[in-house]
């Protein structure tokens, strides 16, 4: 019965040693009262290894007034030593690119925008490349971002896609933001080629942007023309071999309501217009 007593403690002891001995490639992060925090394996959303750091998203909670809330904290940690906090608040999504760190820091109430900041692999700052982002990619050199401003049709200073360097240098719009019947967009893209991918369509990039940029479907139609507008009203081939313009620029809000019986009603700025598919006979209504 001794026997079995001290077998049945050391395997008491092992487990205790597992629990102890077994967290998350021993990292350890250090609380808001100064214990000691060793995330397992799935509280570790994502995470990147750069130089001797390991970056990851970490699931935080706090305490919000009455309420509990639970948001991803981005961390640096070191072999050795605690995890260090690097977002400020809640950090959705980040990459790396060349020992740079760049992420998406958030308020805790909505994740949907934030700033875009990046930090050096051996260097503990925060550098703010833009204060307001909907969301972010990486490809290849460059970043390529939206602001979450909320705006349809024209918007460089809204839903249109922007391009920098790694450094957060030449920021540059690379394509507007579209709007019409046949598109189906999305604010999260796919850069490929030079060419941005939405939905079921993709634009080809400009250096800048000037919203006449080449136009493809990405789905089959019998219909000869499609509709749309950039920053102006546009009618295009679907394979983007041709387009015509219907109508010239506007500064701050243009969509297509709606086309039929061979009218285009549509909304630019303030005002409610319709024209015929050919861009004749524009009136106000």
């Amino acid at each position: 019965m001794i026997a079995g007593a001290l077998l049945c403690c050391i395997c008491i002891l092992c487990v205790v040693y597992w629990v102890e001995k077994q967290p998350y490639q021993e990292i350890a992060i250090l609380g808001d009262n100064n214990e000691i925090i060793y995330p397992m394996d799935a509280d570790i959303l994502n995470e990147a290894v750069v130089d001797k750091y390991t970056f990851f998203t970490y699931e935080t909670s706090e305490r919000i007034g009455d309420n509990v809330v639970a948001y991803p904290v981005l961390y640096r940690w070191q072999k050795g030593h605690p995890a260090e906090r690097i977002s400020d608040g809640a950090c959705t999504h980040f990459e790396v690119a060349d020992n740079r760190v760049i992420y998406l820091d958030s308020s805790w109430g909505d994740f949907l925008h934030g700033q875009l900041c990046m930090t050096e692999s051996e260097v503990f700052d925060k550098n703010i490349l833009e204060k307001e982002v909907g969301n972010f990619s990486i490809d290849k050199e460059y970043i390529y971002f939206t602001h979450s401003f909320d705006t349809t049709g024209v918007g460089l200073n809204g839903h249109a896609l922007y391009r920098m360097d790694l450094n957060g240098e030449n920021v540059v719009a690379v394509a507007y933001e579209l709007s019409g019947p046949d598109l189906m967009g999305s604010h999260s893209v796919r850069i490929e080629d030079g060419w941005v991918i939405y939905d079921n369509y993709k634009i080809e990039m400009g250096n800048p942007a000037d919203g006449l940029e080449k136009v493809v479907l990405l789905e089959d139609t019998d219909d000869e023309w499609i509709y749309y507008t950039s920053n102006r009203l546009i009618k295009a081939k679907p394979d983007g071999s041709e387009y015509v313009v219907l109508d010239d620029v506007g500064d701050f809000l243009y969509q297509i309501n709606k086309v039929e019986n061979g009218w285009i009603y549509y909304q630019k700025d303030n005002d409610l217009y319709k024209i015929d598919t050919d861009g004749n006979h524009k009136q106000k209504i």
